[in-house]
């Protein structure tokens, strides 16, 4: 947990292993707020995406606080262009660890969002995020998916397969150009296998089927570049009235000793 900015978190490993997440320190996009520093790890943002919305600088310290004997609560300042406060509650459990992400509503007026959990992940795995194949008719008539893609993504990029079940992207270094994709998740989890190290990253949150998502529908997206791998869960979008507070809960897991085909039986 960084404790100079945030709330971020900045390192997750197996016990004496390798951080799996990525550090992008020189990284700064200018903005009419002040310049905005990735830096990498995992943040929590506010959906839909917007210029320079999005892109408020949390470069002051958070109030960092023990609520239990394995959890930390995280609290950023309230953004001023926005007035959205930022919070992360994290607790440690056996296998696993929970984070709590919490969007609270400090201005006048209600804002429609929806929280956005951004986990950046080091190149040179593989991403993998599930399909369903469950009919939504008894004849099979009608789709059952929607792919959403950015503009800048190409069906033809050789990082992006679509395999039997599964969607995978391959976190290839040597390529800069970035891809992004969403769509709605229905089974809630999404993985990142790093074979150099034969570990699996994976995080995991519910789907509300009666929701509205942002992005046409998306739940969880991904974005890749050289530099790093994005894994995104979204929660529904919401009128956040003031006053009040909405959390998007995740999940996460590291499995180590593992290969690409154990997947099946961690999810």
């Amino acid at each position: 947990m960084a404790r100079d900015f945030g709330p971020r978190i900045l390192s997750i490993r197996r016990l004496g292993g390798e951080n799996l997440l990525a550090a992008v320190p020189q990284k700064q996009i200018d903005t009419a707020y002040g310049p905005f520093y990735l830096r990498g790890g995992h943040r929590l943002w506010h959906a839909p995406e917007a210029m320079p919305r999005s892109y408020v600088p949390d470069n002051t310290p958070p109030e960092i606080k023990r609520t239990e004997e394995h959890s930390l609560h995280c609290i950023g300042s309230v953004e001023g262009p926005t007035q959205i406060q930022k919070d992360i509650q994290i607790t440690l459990r056996e296998d696993s660890v929970r984070l709590e992400h919490s969007l609270t509503n400090h201005g006048n007026w209600p804002v429609e969002l929806a929280p956005w959990a951004i986990t950046m992940l080091k190149p040179g795995g593989i991403a993998v995020f599930p399909e369903t194949s469950r009919r939504t008719d008894p004849h099979g008539l009608l789709p059952n998916r929607a792919l959403v893609l950015w503009s800048y993504t190409r069906l033809s990029d050789p990082r992006l397969i679509f395999d039997e079940g599964v969607i995978r992207v391959d976190a290839d270094a040597a390529i800069a150009e970035p891809l992004k994709f969403g769509y709605a998740n229905t089974a809630g989890w999404q993985a990142y296998f790093r074979p150099d190290l034969r570990t699996w990253f994976i995080k995991a949150c519910d789907y509300q089927y009666s929701a509205t998502y942002p992005d046409m529908g998306s739940s969880a997206e991904c974005y890749c570049c050289g530099a790093f791998i994005e894994l995104e869960s979204l929660g529904p979008l919401v009128h956040l009235e003031p006053g009040k507070r909405i959390t998007h809960t995740e999940v996460w897991y590291v499995w180590g000793d593992m290969g690409f085909d154990d997947l099946g039986r961690l999810v």
